[in-house]
């Protein structure tokens, strides 16, 4: 279904209606999803494309960010012993600018992400046969068992060919559909608190493991650590040790703990260790690089 070409077969008056169609569609489990809050965008890895092609932001601020993506894969790779594939899906999910593209395995996964109070715009779910993401390059993230945060989304990655949109009439061609619908403020009601508790990434040691591995690498200007700081998944790690192995333990959420954690002051302190704006008082030996 062309995304210009709708029928009122894929026209839902509410977001509800349109996930409980797709729930009888999917009863198979043979395609994965993708929801959007507008028409407006086009269906690309926008993070990636975001940074590279952001104008407003120097070339060598871009490239420091670009080469930073690189690095932690690999150090992400080594450090949780991952494929190149499994390293680079995390970061995308992670919000690192990559360029695949966010799926998820649920229909109401993709309803939260594209729920927002009535206005005039039109929403939109993407509905993705996993044939043909197969053919491109898909990802799963959610086996990994320190990996709260894509299990709870369901969550998948699409290694997109360059320029590939999934409103293109290629998409099409290949077998994508797109579902409208009309958005209320009772979807809004219903499905924004769900968007809160699969985005939490506070009891998630993944995410904790890239926030070790961005704290232990040379700094950054300014512009390149205040991305990083700004759009990283948030999270905190401590050691906790084993009463029963004296010297041992393993590495946890702070969430876990019961330690109140403050998303906003762990941002601010991320940008002190990751800016070159402000003194590096970290007592870390880097590796050549």
């Amino acid at each position: 279904m062309a995304f210009n070409g709708f029928s009122e077969e894929h026209d839902y008056a509410s977001l509800s209606n349109c996930v409980a169609a797709i729930q009888l569609m999917n009863v198979d489990q043979e395609y994965l999803f993708r929801g959007e809050r507008t028409t407006d965008w086009a269906s690309t890895p926008t993070l990636g494309d975001r940074v590279s092609s952001n104008a407003s932001t120097a070339k060598k601020h871009r490239d420091q960010i670009a080469k930073r993506v690189k690095d932690l894969q690999n150090e992400l790779a080594e450090f949780l012993k991952l494929s190149d594939d499994l390293a680079l899906g995390f970061l995308q999910h992670y919000e690192a600018p990559t360029h695949a593209l966010d799926l998820t395995a649920s229909p109401l996964v993709a309803a939260a992400f594209a729920a927002r109070p009535a206005d005039d715009e039109m929403g939109l779910i993407a509905i993705i046969p996993k044939t043909i993401c197969a053919g491109m390059g898909l990802i799963d993230i959610t086996a990994h068992p320190m990996a709260e945060r894509p299990r709870r989304q369901h969550a998948h990655l699409l290694k997109c060919p360059p320029g590939f949109d999934l409103k293109s009439d290629e998409a099409d061609a290949l077998g994508v559909i797109w579902a409208r619908f009309k958005h209320t403020d009772f979807d809004h009601i219903l499905f924004s608190p769900y968007r809160k508790e699969i985005m939490d990434a506070h009891t998630d040691v993944v995410a904790g493991v890239l926030q070790l591995l961005m704290d232990d690498m040379p700094k950054l200007n300014e512009p390149a650590a205040r991305y990083f700081a700004d759009h990283l998944a948030a999270s905190h790690l401590i050691m906790k040790m084993d009463p029963e192995r004296p010297g041992e333990g393993e590495l946890v959420s702070l969430a876990t703990t019961g330690i109140a954690f403050d998303e906003r002051t762990t941002r601010h302190a991320s940008l002190r260790l990751w800016s070159t704006s402000f003194p590096d008082t970290r007592r870390l030996h880097f590796r050549e690089r």
